[in-house]
Formats: structure tokens, C-alpha cells, sequence
């Protein structure tokens, strides 16, 4: 089974985390073109690809559903740019089955309370996932992205639910895993 998990930047000149989850081998990276992003996708033909960017825009159900963990309205400043960027790569990708996730909603219910990424790969770690978690020092980023790759895994599974309505829906980890 391959997931990539990809933790969006709302701008080609910042870094996005791409995670290439392979059961429970994680691969890593940082790139920033969507050409980039592109490519790795198409390369790997994974059989989900989860992304922590809105993947709608305007006033949605699972943004106000989620305001609890965090989640900010696709409409609010700043995540409009995200927002447009996250579509125009779904777009491009819809020959794969793309969801979109929340990294921030993942990390809390699947009980990564610790901020630091060291912390977070050592849990990773704990739980059996090998690769890069073991072998790299993680960037926030690429830490987001392999939470995005969880979120795909599970959904996979038939471990997740999705919040929201048909149109605009964020997947989540079931709490009751």
C-alpha cells in the first residue's frame, strides 16, 4: 500500500512536506514547485493521496465542525491562497483518489501531544514506522506530511470519517480505532 501525505504551503516559496508511507516505511522530503509535487505523485502511483490544504473555497461545514482542533476557514486571510493552490494540485491529481486532511486534527486525536518534531518521531518510532523517521531529523513540515499519510492509511482501512457534507469534507482519523 503507498499514501503520500502531502502538508501544503500556501506558496511555491515556502517548503511543503511530502511523506511516502510504503505500509510503515516513511520517506520524506521537502520540495516547493508544484511541479515538483507533481512529479512525485505520478512517480510513486499511490492509492491515496491525503492533503492538508482546503480543497474548497467559501464558508464550509467541516471548517465550522472542526473549529474546535484549530482548523481555519478556507475563507479566513492567508488560507485563500492555500486554498487555491491546494485545488489547482487536487486538479491535477484527479486521476488518483485525493482527500483532503488536517494534520492538526490528526496529531490530536491520534494523541501526539508533543510539540517538538524529535518527540514526534520518537513516538513514530515507538509505533513501528520505520525509514526516515528513524534515519533523518524531521522538519515540522515533513512531520505534518507523515500525520497526512496516517490519515490516508486509515482511510484506506475504513478508519476515518469524514466531516463536513458531499462537497466539502476534511477526512479525520475514527477516534474508536
Amino acid at each position: 500500500m503507498v499514501v503520500i501525505g502531502i502538508d501544503l504551503a500556501g506558496k511555491e516559496t515556502n517548503p511543503t512536506g511530502i511523506c511516502i508511507l510504503h505500509n510503515k516505511e516513511i520517506q520524506t522530503r521537502v520540495l516547493y514547485r508544484d511541479e515538483e509535487i507533481i512529479s512525485t505523485v505520478n512517480r510513486e502511483q499511490p492509492e491515496i493521496v491525503a492533503i492538508d490544504a482546503p480543497l474548497s473555497t467559501g464558508i464550509r461545514l467541516c471548517d465550522k465542525m472542526l473549529r474546535e482542533y484549530g482548523v481555519l476557514p478556507a475563507n479566513y486571510p492567508g488560507m485563500t491562497t492555500l486554498a487555491e493552490r491546494g485545488m489547482r494540485i487536487a486538479r491535477t491529481l484527479e486521476h488518483f483518489n485525493v482527500i483532503e486532511v488536517s494534520a492538526k486534527v490528526t496529531r490530536r486525536l491520534l494523541g501526539f501531544v508533543e510539540k517538538e518534531p524529535i518527540k514526534v518521531q520518537k513516538k513514530l518510532i515507538e509505533m513501528g514506522f520505520s525509514g526516515d523517521v528513524v534515519s533523518k531529523k524531521l522538519s515540522p513540515d515533513e512531520i505534518d506530511a507523515i500525520l497526512c499519510a496516517i490519515t490516508g492509511q486509515l482511510h484506506l482501512l475504513g478508519k476515518t470519517k469524514e466531516i463536513g457534507n458531499k462537497n466539502d469534507k476534511i477526512v479525520i482519523p475514527n477516534v474508536n480505532i
